[in-house]
């Protein structure tokens, strides 16, 4: 499985993240930080498989703040490109007590 063909970019009011499509049917599973605590009418959503960009909106009832999970689950209001995959979900159950790492974006500084 290609991985890469399940990340999307994500700009919103001059904030950048990634985010990853969780469904056929257009969600995308993201953090709520990106969006500085707001939610945004309207998100652009970049497929970099394919350099299509798409509008996205934020599902209001799967919005999780900072405070909580920092969890955002987006629409977008087409239908997904061609070569764009779902990445497949899986349940946490028996990782407690386990080691995980997990990693994110550097500080870059100024771009």
């Amino acid at each position: 499985m290609n991985l890469q063909t399940g990340i999307v970019r994500i700009e919103s009011a001059g904030s950048i993240g990634t985010g990853f499509v969780v469904s056929k049917e257009g969600y995308i599973a993201t953090c709520a930080h990106i969006f500085d605590a707001h939610q945004p009418e309207k998100i652009t959503v970049i497929f970099p498989t394919t350099n299509e960009s798409q509008i996205a909106k934020i599902i209001p009832e799967w919005w999780s703040s900072t405070q909580y999970d920092d969890v955002a689950i987006l629409k977008i209001e087409g239908s997904l490109p061609e070569d764009v995959n779902p990445l497949p979900l899986g349940s946490a159950a028996g990782t407690k007590g386990h080691k995980i790492t997990a990693f994110g974006y550097p500080d870059t500084g100024d771009i």
